[in-house]
């Protein structure tokens, strides 16, 4: 397998490993009070995703892993995928597209400051979704050597 096959399955890898982490996490930790629990029982995945209660009881989580971390985890999972898309070099349409996302990310939590999206408007979520969509920037950069 040449290099870039290897960089481009391993990003998918962490990226897959990263929104599953997050959603597990949102779906465990968060309350009873989500609109993602009701589409998981609508399609019947719910039950699959859910931990054991016991397994939570005595486990004092801070707040930014249940409320931030998902989401940085998710900023970072689509950040890297867009780059692994363009092959991790940069050009017009790979910065477009990984702006867009980036851009995206922070704008769905600054809305929820004015009510346009339902939620809670958190600087800590910012500071995650920031954090998470600048990481990709510097993991499988393709350096272009001059021979």
């Amino acid at each position: 397998m040449n290099l870039l096959r290897y960089q481009r399955f391993l990003a998918c890898l962490i990226s897959l490993t990263g929104l599953c982490l997050g959603l597990l996490i949102y779906a465990n930790l968060r309350g009873d009070n989500l609109i993602l629990h009701a589409f998981l029982k609508n399609i019947g995945l719910f039950k699959g995703l859910q931990f054991p209660d016991t397994w939570f009881v005595d486990l004092r989580l801070p707040g930014w892993f249940k409320f931030a971390l998902p989401d940085g985890l998710w900023m970072f999972s689509l950040g890297l995928i867009v780059r692994a898309v363009w092959n991790f070099t940069w050009h017009k349409l790979s910065i477009f597209w990984y702006s867009l996302a980036l851009t995206t990310g922070l704008l769905q939590e600054l809305l929820q400051k004015t009510s346009l999206v339902p939620g809670i408007f958190d600087w800590t979520d910012m500071l995650f979704i920031l954090v998470g969509g600048l990481l990709p920037l510097v993991l499988f950069t393709r350096q272009k050597v001059n021979h």
